[in-house]
């Protein structure tokens, strides 16, 4: 069958002809760009990998073109120096391959639990050293300001946003004149 496009009309054939089973279930097709519609958010307008659409580790770095960063958590293009560093670059979801950048793999489940349980410590040792935070009562601190510092607080604010207004123009007016 044929399909509409707004430009084009295509064959079913030609967009299913190049379409690929990711480990996340996910069809991916070369000429998905072509589509009226985006594939499962994996392939953006240009053909590329939309790689922001994905989610996790294993889904991320198991697509050609993207990497899993493990201290933002975020899949990326698989470039290098994307991430921060080789260590922190998921290229493939087992382990670092020669020609991809990242040295990294992505952590076990076990891994992952031990984050977690890691993090829910440190979160309760946290609670115990700030009392108030266990309680849900803001912490001890200056009183809060009078009516009059607040009145003053304004102004020298509202003389702030005056004076980044005045910059503005200025340097608009100055890029205007270079041109």
């Amino acid at each position: 069958g044929r399909l509409g496009c707004t430009h084009e009309a295509i064959r079913c054939e030609d967009v299913c002809r190049n379409w690929v089973e990711t480990p996340n279930h996910v069809a991916v097709g070369v000429n998905a760009a072509r589509h009226s519609q985006p594939l499962a958010g994996a392939i953006s307008v240009d053909g590329s990998p939309d790689c922001g659409s994905l989610r996790g580790c294993k889904s991320c770095s198991s697509v050609s073109g993207c990497a899993w960063c493990l201290q933002t958590r975020r899949c990326v293009t698989d470039e290098p120096w994307i991430c921060q560093g080789e260590d922190d670059h998921v290229s493939s979801p087992d382990g670092p391959l020669q020609d991809r950048p990242g040295k990294a793999r992505c952590p076990t489940a076990a891994e992952l639990e031990a984050q977690r349980q890691a993090r829910s410590e440190r979160e309760r040792a946290a609670s115990t050293r700030c009392p108030w935070k266990a309680a849900g009562s803001p912490p001890p601190g200056p009183p809060p300001p009078s009516p009059e510092s607040d009145d003053e607080g304004r102004r020298l604010l509202d003389e702030a946003r005056m004076r980044a207004r005045q910059r503005v123009v200025r340097a608009s007016l100055d890029a205007v004149e270079h041109l």
